[in-house]
């Protein structure tokens, strides 16, 4: 399966990168780095293979969003930069930006202006986590992208999955000097891991993304747990998410038009999103294909190798993102529950 810009590492996109910028360039960022820094670097610029010219292209746009995105916080501040990007790229999107800069204005010793958490291994940051109170959990869980935070919380039991999603809801609620003492805290007791402060308070947007990217089958227990302590809380949460299987509550029209452009986008990506269907949902997902384009299509999923599931659900949270772009852009329209087109 071919390398995506998920699955790379900071330093490995910072390597990317600067292969990109050629030699004469390259030695002029190495001037400026460390030692340390130098080492990553060109052990993981020396391990690079197979990376296509897409994937070079993704990563200098996230690079150049990133400076972008920077150029708005110095002109107007945080909360100026995260309108105007929400405004231009949508509110998932700038989200995640305004996460990495926060996290790279922290950062002090890593070669690229990546996610300061991805320094991290995720096993030292779960064995960290088991041991602390779930409101720090929960406010670590909320500087993380939402992939990085649904695989971490998944490794928890079901009590405490439960009570760091539910701590996470509230966070937004909690008061701005609160936020600022823990994360006074935090950044002392955990400058030895990352070496960075946290900047993101959560809310039930972060916790609606988050259980977005479990699946709907890993979030039952989750949403039960916070629909015991607050149902409206749980309410609100549940009016923010939509996952894979929704799609299939979508009029059928609107249903054609998603997996025809998720198709058209990633064919390989599309056949592994359906791969875990039962007949009655790939009927419906197929319905907009005729002729050789329907047997293609049938074939493409039909011949599918045995994967893991993690696979299954990466591909049908890209085309969840996909939809979430397309309503944003009023290319379709998503109702809410119970409302009705007048």
């Amino acid at each position: 399966m071919p390398i995506t810009i998920q699955d790379l590492t900071s330093v490995e996109k910072s390597a990317i990168l600067l292969i990109s910028l050629g030699v004469e360039h390259a030695s002029k960022v190495f001037n400026n780095l460390s030692e340390d820094d130098v080492e990553r670097l060109t052990i993981a610029m020396a391990k690079l293979k197979d990376i296509s010219s897409e994937l070079v292209n993704e990563v200098i746009k996230e690079y150049y969003d990133m400076m972008v995105a920077r150029n708005y916080v110095e002109e107007g501040g945080m909360a100026y930069a995260s309108s105007v990007l929400e405004a231009a790229m949508g509110k998932e999107n700038a989200d995640s930006l305004i996460r990495k800069i926060n996290a790279s204005s922290e950062l002090k010793d890593m070669a690229g202006g990546f996610d300061l958490l991805e320094k991290v291994e995720e096993n030292q940051l779960i064995n960290f986590l088991k041991n602390e109170h779930p409101q720090t959990a929960a406010l670590i869980i909320a500087n993380l992208e939402q992939t990085q935070a649904a695989s971490i919380l998944e490794q928890f039991d079901d009590e405490l999955q439960g009570e760091i999603a539910y701590r996470l809801a509230i966070m937004e609620k909690t008061s701005p000097e609160l936020i600022q003492d823990i994360d006074q805290v935090l950044t002392e007791q955990l400058g030895g891991i990352f070496g960075g402060s946290l900047s993101k308070a959560g809310g039930t947007d972060s916790v609606a993304s988050i259980l977005n990217s479990i699946g709907k089958k890993g979030t039952e227990k989750i949403m039960d747990f916070i629909n015991e302590k607050n149902a409206t809380l749980a309410n609100e949460i549940n009016a923010l998410m939509f996952v894979f299987e929704d799609i299939f509550n979508l009029p059928q029209e609107t249903i054609n038009i998603i997996f025809g452009k998720a198709k058209d986008e990633n064919e390989e990506k599309f056949y592994i999103s359906c791969k875990t269907l039962t007949k009655e949902q790939l009927d419906i997902a197929l319905d907009g294909f005729t002729g050789k384009g329907l047997t293609m299509a049938q074939d493409g999923i039909a011949d599918l190798p045995p994967m893991p599931a993690k696979d299954v659900l990466e591909a049908q949270n890209e085309i969840v993102s996909m939809v979430k772009e397309m309503e944003e852009s009023g290319e379709i329209i998503i109702l809410a529950s119970g409302e009705e087109m007048v």
